[in-house]
């Protein structure tokens, strides 16, 4: 509906959300510290374990992530070592 038909009574609220913080997650020492992080919220009952389970795989995958990109590095390392060599 557009704002022009809505009636008087209707009150316009705005809602200004808190920005989310953004996480440092780039190393698998990080994505660890937050997901204790993220399990200790649970424990406590300060979001539901349905949300911190979802963002527990989450994490996991960009753990994973983090884990093939650098085993990635490390073998693209040994192969352009092993190519001067020969």
């Amino acid at each position: 509906m557009p704002i022009s038909k809505l009636k008087k009574t209707h009150a316009l609220r705005v809602f200004s959300a808190n920005p989310t913080p953004r996480l440092e997650l780039s190393t698998i020492d990080a994505v660890r510290r937050e997901m204790a992080r993220l399990y200790r919220d649970a424990k406590c009952g300060n979001i539901p374990t349905a949300d911190a389970s979802r963002l527990a795989f989450i994490l996991a995958q960009i753990g994973k992530l983090i884990e093939t990109s650098a085993l990635e590095t490390r073998l693209s390392t040994l192969e352009k070592t092993y190519d001067q060599r020969a």
